[in-house]
């Protein structure tokens, strides 16, 4: 993922999971959060680790490896939650 560790965990605790979205944030480390969701009975652990950056002529894009984690979550739930991710997480592109 294109992101620094503090870009990824600022979309995290922002609108990610603002009051009004029925996700609640636990910091576990700096590194790893964990995300409950009642309203689709889920649970989710995330971990996001520095990568090396990618070079792109002058440009240095910071990278991150993201890891998640849903342990006894059905695939519909599961979606769910990869879709809100995506949409908050997502940087443009062609």
């Amino acid at each position: 993922m294109t992101a620094s560790p503090e870009e990824f965990a600022t979309t995290l605790r922002g609108g990610f999971t603002n009051p009004g979205s029925g996700l609640e944030l636990q910091d576990i480390a700096a590194d790893q959060w964990q995300i409950d969701w009642q309203a689709q009975a889920l649970s989710v652990s995330i971990t996001a680790q520095p990568a090396p950056a990618r070079n792109l002529g002058a440009l240095t894009l910071p990278q991150l490896n993201v890891t998640l984690t849903f342990p006894d979550t059905n695939s519909a739930n599961r979606q769910a939650f990869l879709t809100r991710f995506h949409h908050y997480f997502h940087k443009g592109g062609g």
